[in-house]
């Protein structure tokens, strides 16, 4: 996949193709297995060149769904899940596909995370009929090989739909014996924000792109204030625990060896230790807040907000609520760990479809537009809150816009070069139980300074490797 975010290629994909268009660029291998089919497809053409679509087969119109030939209006199914401002945003995003298309109705479905996670999975586990297009947070792989979702790259092909477009890591979670099941919208990478009133108060210079892991130490070390009581009033930094894993994989190390096919542990390598004792170290010298006591402070954008943390790591997902707030605030790069090397989560939520949907070509019609810089996607990147996957996204100028707090986007496309999948979750099934039961508990151990890295890694390993063992790995 093309790496160049200096000439990131654009989307070729710059108007919405209409449904009876689908219907002429679309094999009836694609459309064939709708429930409304007639007749057995005869064999699919051969795909046409982006510039000069083929004209429809003879019998498309007994292979598609009559309301896709007849322009009729239909209704397909769009589930996410959101707080209130995002579900505002999502439903913008709506109006403006219904406002463009006008054959199309999408309504929407959409719950709280917890309670759309386990609606969506008891679903799944019915066997019943899903949303037309849904948000999927965990594992698309093991959906893909039950048939459950639709196949996305001969749409994809035949509708000139540009995948090259996405950042490189970003796709393979959504990806299946070498055919993509699900667009991402945005990446899960972590980048720096930083209180700019509290660098100043404190006479700290700004992070940079070629700041370290040392540096983040040294500044951290300034912007600390402890009362004579001993009380932190202001830690340099809050962090999630789970946020180690870019420097983990960054400088060399990680938790497995391989997160497609793993065939140990590599936590007790060199390369980890040295970025979990670093965190151990700003957390002992009270530079960093405990993950479990941000927590319970209400988590690092409440933390941020109130200015008892002078930094966060974080997702791009805290953009909107501080934009609200009038923070004084901007973001930068992830330091760098001592490898030099930059790397970062590419995992986020995928839009899947419905291998039993009714309504294919409808549903990919509003993919299209989902997942491109003049329709969706320019309408998440204008509201903040996403780390766009696309690269044309990052560069469009609904995201670039100067007059948009924070105001150094040139963040995103500076990590979208380094992101990479970091953990096994988003490929393995299995890690689900291993990163929940042995990983996770054993880190957080480390954290409350009840243990030290060295102590913690030599019993994770040990139970890590003997679960994949157990689980037939490496395959």
């Amino acid at each position: 996949m093309d790496t160049d975010t200096k000439s990131p290629r654009t989307n070729p994909v710059s108007r919405r193709v209409t449904r009876r268009e689908l219907l002429k660029l679309l094999p009836l291998a694609a459309v064939g297995t709708l429930a409304a089919c007639a007749a057995p497809p005869a064999a699919a053409p051969a795909a046409p060149a982006a510039t000069a679509p083929a004209a429809a087969p003879a019998d498309a119109t007994a292979t598609a769904p009559p309301e896709a030939t007849s322009g009729a209006p239909v209704t397909i199914t769009w589930a996410f899940w959101g707080d209130p401002e995002e579900v505002k945003v999502h439903q913008a995003v709506a109006d403006a596909f219904m406002a463009q298309d006008g054959t199309i109705k999408v309504e929407i479905n959409t719950e709280p995370w917890t309670d759309y996670n386990t609606k969506l999975n008891a679903l799944i586990a019915s066997g019943e009929k899903l949303y037309d297009v849904f948000w999927y947070p965990n594992n698309v792989q093991a959906l893909a090989e039950k048939g459950v979702i639709e196949n996305l790259t001969p749409l994809a092909k035949q509708s000139t739909f540009n995948l090259e477009d996405y950042w490189p890591g970003t796709l393979a979670q959504a990806t299946y014996n070498g055919d993509v099941y699900g667009l991402i919208r945005d990446a899960d990478a972590s980048i720096l924000y930083y209180n700019k009133d509290i660098f100043t108060e404190a006479g700290v210079d700004i992070p940079t792109d070629t700041w370290t892991l040392d540096d983040l130490q040294a500044a951290a070390e300034k912007l600390t204030k402890v009362e004579a009581s001993g009380r932190v009033e202001r830690y340099g930094l809050a962090m999630e625990g789970g946020k180690i894993d870019a420097f983990l994989v960054g400088n060399g190390g990680g938790y497995v060896d391989n997160v497609e096919n793993p065939s140990k542990s590599i936590l007790d390598s060199k390369e980890s230790l040295q970025v979990l004792d670093w965190f151990h170290t700003m957390i002992e010298k009270n530079f960093a807040m405990k993950p479990a006591d941000l927590n319970q402070a209400g988590g690092d954008a409440g933390v941020f907000q109130k200015g008892q943390a002078a930094m966060i790591i974080q997702n791009a997902s805290r953009i909107p609520a501080f934009n609200t707030a009038n923070l004084n605030y901007d973001i930068a790069p992830l330091p760098l760990p001592w490898s030099g090397k930059r790397a970062n989560q590419a995992g986020g939520a995928r839009w899947l479809m419905d291998a039993k949907g009714e309504h294919k070509i409808e549903a990919w019609t509003f993919m299209m537009f989902l997942n491109s810089a003049k329709g969706g996607n320019g309408i998440y990147a204008k509201a903040g809150g996403m780390f766009p996957a696309q690269k044309s996204v990052v560069t469009s100028p609904e995201f670039t816009d100067p007059s948009q707090k924070p105001a150094n986007r040139s963040v995103f496309a500076t990590e979208g070069a380094g992101l990479a999948i970091l953990t096994p979750g988003l490929l393995l099934p299995i890690w689900d139980d291993i990163g929940n039961n042995i990983v996770a508990p054993g880190l957080d151990k480390i954290w409350a300074l009840e243990t030290t890295p060295e102590k913690a890694v030599a019993e994770i390993v040990p139970a890590v490797n003997d679960a994949l063992k157990a689980a037939g790995f490496p395959k």
